[in-house]
């Protein structure tokens, strides 16, 4: 299966300056299967691409065809519109809403996350009271006991090894497919088959991670 982006253009909201335009028609076509990087040197249009795949965003022109593929919502949003916790319920009733959502028992999702979150009574508590290790400590062990048919991470170097770790066997274990950001180049190479990066507001060809991440070397260095 292949997600396909055609002719796609998006402008994200900026505090000072209104809207910028990230994505200019932008047109690639990606398997669904496969770990792939998403570089560029903004953050803001690579989050983009992650919330237009997951739905929580719509482009402002152009087509996004994925057909029945099973995106998960976006891992890391730091509390955007379309991350994957629910800031005002616990950590617990978060775990019950997907599991009621994916058909999985809830007391068995909820020790399989205890156990690999490590969150202990923190659980009991709303997600808004969560410090970011924590709550990339729920995401990444609610994630791994989720099963998608690609992951969508957003700022992966955020997480820690053995997060990054939990998040990629999961993928790899279910056969499915992990696209995430970084510009953390070792990061890139150690958990990504294939790179893609924003350049101008169009996505570049799809290459192997090492040849795209020196295409990416070179571009920040050209800057």
């Amino acid at each position: 299966m292949m997600i396909s982006l055609y002719n796609v253009s998006k402008s994200v909201p900026e505090p000072q300056n209104g809207m910028r335009q990230v994505l200019r028609g932008a047109t690639i076509a990606l398997p669904v299967n496969r770990r792939i990087v998403l570089f560029g040197t903004d953050l803001a249009g690579q989050s983009a691409v992650l919330h237009l795949l997951a739905g929580s965003e719509t482009p402002d022109q152009g087509r996004i065809i994925s057909g029945r593929v099973r995106f998960s919502p976006v891992v890391n949003s730091r509390g955007t519109a379309g991350g994957m916790l629910v800031p005002q319920l616990s950590a617990v009733d978060n775990v019950r809403f997907f599991a009621r959502l994916h058909g999985i028992d809830p007391l068995l999702l909820i020790r399989r996350v205890a156990r690999a979150s490590e969150l202990g009574a923190a659980l009991g508590q709303p997600v808004s009271a969560f410090n970011g290790p924590m709550r990339r400590a729920l995401e990444a062990a609610l994630m791994a006991a989720v099963p998608y048919d690609c992951y969508l991470v957003d700022r992966l170097h955020d997480f820690s090894p053995p997060q990054r770790w939990m998040i990629a066997r999961a993928a790899r274990r279910r056969h499915a497919g992990l696209l995430f950001t970084t510009n953390n180049r070792r990061i890139a190479e150690n958990q990504a088959e294939f790179g893609t990066a924003i350049r101008d507001g169009l996505l570049t060809s799809l290459s192997y991670i090492t040849t795209a991440n020196a295409a990416h070397d070179g571009s920040e260095q050209r800057q």
